[in-house]
């Protein structure tokens, strides 16, 4: 897709399909597999120094542990729902949706709040549904705001997901980290963290609910001496 050249390739797989599942296996592979398809990178939260490398252990996304819900509800058959910049780069978000952010000149000055609404709501006017912060050609910082309902109903309550996003050093594919601490990695509200490799403070503010959708503002800034 031009908005994020993702795609590298259709992969294929054989999916195992468990005599003991009977006639209602979980779905959760497939939906990773069909993700692949589409282009989706993984992510993960223990990641190597390669960047290609990492395991399955993020709950907050279909493309890295797809079982996270069923291991929470054993009766779960799909998975968690994709990341906000698997949704931007498929076309499933608005560019309106979207604020892209470069990391700031001036270092210790926080910029203007983003309102985020969270990916499974609505377009709402003035708000975004995920923030993009540039930290060069290579390396992106993407922040969204977790609902914890249907897909994602596993995750016990709503938080920002914040990962870094790189492409590998021979420029072929994309892997998303998580890169944000607390309950399984979402910054839960009225919260502040840095995250001194990244040289990047965020701040959260309260999560409620507007209408249908559930917002909360995002303060981004530069460490100074990171």
């Amino acid at each position: 897709h031009t908005r994020y050249p993702l795609v590298t390739g259709v992969q294929t797989c054989a999916l195992p399909i468990l005599p003991n599942w009977g006639g209602n296996p979980p779905l959760d592979l497939v939906e990773h597999e069909i993700g692949h398809a589409l282009g989706w990178m993984h992510s993960t939260i223990d990641l190597a120094d390669d960047v290609g490398r990492h395991s399955y252990d993020s709950p907050l996304d279909v493309m890295s542990d797809s079982a996270a819900p069923r291991a929470v509800d054993s009766t779960r058959r799909g998975g968690p729902g994709p990341l906000a910049l698997d949704l931007y780069a498929s076309g499933w978000l608005e560019p309106g949706d979207v604020e892209i952010m470069p990391v700031g000149a001036e270092p210790d000055e926080w910029q203007d709040a983003v309102r985020l609404v969270s990916t499974d709501s609505p377009s709402v006017p003035g708000s975004r549904r995920v923030l993009i912060v540039v930290l060069g050609d290579r390396r992106l910082v993407t922040i969204e705001l977790k609902a914890a309902r249907g897909d994602d109903s596993h995750l016990g309550g709503p938080g920002v997901a914040v990962h870094l996003v790189e492409r590998g050093a021979t420029g072929d594919g994309w892997t998303a980290r998580v890169v944000s601490s607390g309950d399984v990695g979402l910054l839960r509200a009225n919260s502040s963290w840095s995250w001194a490799s990244g040289r990047l403070e965020i701040r959260v503010n309260s999560i409620r609910s507007v209408g249908e959708s559930l917002a909360t503002e995002v303060w981004v800034r530069r460490l100074a001496d990171a």
